[in-house]
């Protein structure tokens, strides 16, 4: 059985290595392409010929495996359910599709997998391993999404105010968020490029500002965009509307400070009870491994075990519930 499972291991290690080392390298190959491109425009040496040439050869040179990958990739996404997930994806800064996506996705199950079956003759261990490896990029998805929404709203007030001012020096709304795509960082500056692109390719204004608010779900976003739609059907003042909408997002921003002090004992209690059982088991297994043997050996232990993990994230949740408090 060994002689079977570690090469397997190894083998899934080594796919898991490169593939993560491609996709750490596929931004700056990208750029590097790009920049080659442009340098060889200004040294003159690329005609109108020469360019298809040049393309025809960049598509000859293209490896079999990428080539898979693309075609793997158009294969998932005419399925519904990984076009959400290309949705999903590009609320991320990931620089991933969704093939790459499932891919790790199947690499973090196998691995996993394996180690549950070489630790534990259970199959319980094995099946929990593979469903915690499933859920894993999932979770790391939502939490690159959050922190890309946080760090969205943290910019919307400055956008404002460079919104309002431009406004007030007689530049359109559509200039003023060219001004906000050249000036603001990402991830606002990327969202507003695509909004003003989207608009030159012909989508109305009323489109491409209600396809941001679909990508980027913020109650704050949401609010900026429905005054300025409304102020197009009814008219206004809108440098003094964003004004307004200014304060009251900065109001809204010191409500949830004061809410996460005052919910700061809570998040602490819920942080103490979950690592408590861990902390607590590893001392015990530390000083006395005899004693907490039978807990990973037995069928029951596991069992047990599984039960715990289980018991702690429905009690993570309930905590978090309560003291998520919507403003």
């Amino acid at each position: 059985m060994e002689i079977i499972i570690l090469p397997a291991v190894f083998l899934v290690v080594t796919t898991a290595v490169v593939v993560s080392y491609k996709l750490l390298t596929a931004r700056e190959a990208k750029v590097k392409e790009r920049l080659d491109k442009y340098s060889a425009i200004e040294e003159g040496r690329i005609g109108q010929n020469t360019a298809l040439d040049r393309e025809e050869d960049v598509g000859e040179r293209k490896s079999l495996k990428k080539r898979l990958l693309e075609k793997f990739n158009q294969f998932l996404t005419s399925f519904s359910l990984v076009a959400s997930l290309e949705a999903e994806l590009q609320k991320t800064d990931l620089p991933l599709k969704v093939s790459e996506f499932i891919i790790i996705n199947l690499v973090s199950c196998v691995i996993l997998g394996l180690i549950g079956i070489l630790v534990s003759n259970n199959l319980l261990v094995p099946v929990l391993l593979l469903s915690l490896g499933l859920i894993i990029p999932y979770f790391y998805l939502k939490y690159s999404q959050k922190k890309r929404l946080d760090k969205f709203n943290e910019q919307i007030n400055d956008s404002l105010t460079i919104i309002s001012n431009s406004l007030k020096a007689g530049y359109s709304f559509f200039q003023a968020l060219e001004m906000v795509a050249k000036e603001m960082p990402p991830p606002i500056s990327e969202e507003i490029t695509r909004v003003l692109k989207e608009m030159n390719l012909g989508a109305s204004p009323q489109d491409a500002l209600t396809a941001l608010t679909d990508r980027v779900e913020s109650d704050d976003l949401e609010l900026v965009v429905t005054a300025v739609l409304i102020q197009r059907q009814v008219g206004g003042n809108l440098s003094e509307i964003l004004d307004n909408i200014s304060d009251t997002i900065r109001e809204r921003i010191k409500i949830k400070g004061e809410i996460q002090t005052l919910t700061a004992q809570g998040r602490m209690s819920g942080l103490i009870i979950g690592l408590l059982p861990v902390g607590l088991g590893g001392m015990l297994f530390l000083i006395s491994p005899d004693y907490m043997a039978p807990l990973f050996g037995h069928p029951l232990g596991q069992t047990m075990i599984g039960v715990g993990i289980i018991s702690q994230i429905l009690g993570a949740v309930l905590i978090k519930k309560i003291i998520d408090i919507e403003v």
